[in-house]
């Protein structure tokens, strides 16, 4: 549950979008690090989201969870740096999907507390860019429907 205090702005629900739960959360309710496959950022930078093209088109910046990283928002600074070159603050878990048939979750996190690194390509990262919410959604190859959804639950989130 998500609250400034006085209401409740978001609380725990569970989202079926095809072949995926989602799982909206606060720091409250994360799970289990060792249950945790991924992690992932929904930064934002001057009002647009953080991306990073690789070899399946472009995405947000996250990755796996290694097994020498302290913790979960660790991951997610080494991952979002690794792949964007961005330093992430703020960092606020919020969700959580999960594969049918899989036992691991990824988890994401939102931020608009990002500095942007010169971004320097890398074997599988080929560039950055700053998108607006459907210039990504178009050129997501994935499941728009998730990703959509991802953001606009980010917004609340973040919104002050």
């Amino acid at each position: 549950m998500i609250s400034n205090g006085n209401e409740v702005i978001i609380k725990e629900e569970k989202v079926l979008v095809k072949n995926v739960k989602i799982l909206f959360i606060d720091e409250n309710s994360l799970p289990d690090p060792e249950n945790v496959s991924a992690v992932f950022l929904v930064g934002y930078f001057d009002g647009q989201i953080i991306t990073a093209r690789n070899e399946r088109g472009w995405d947000i910046p996250g990755g796996h969870v290694n097994k020498t990283d302290p913790s979960l928002l660790d991951a997610l600074k080494r991952e979002t740096y690794e792949e964007s070159n961005t330093i992430i603050g703020n960092a606020k878990p919020y969700a959580t999907i999960q594969f049918e048939g899989k036992d691991k979750v990824m988890l994401f996190y939102a931020s608009k507390d990002c500095v942007l690194d010169e971004f320097v390509p890398k074997s599988d990262s080929f560039e950055r860019k700053l998108m607006t919410i459907p210039e990504f959604i178009s050129k997501y190859n994935w499941e728009k429907d998730v990703m959509k959804l991802l953001i606009e639950r980010s917004l609340l989130v973040l919104k002050d």
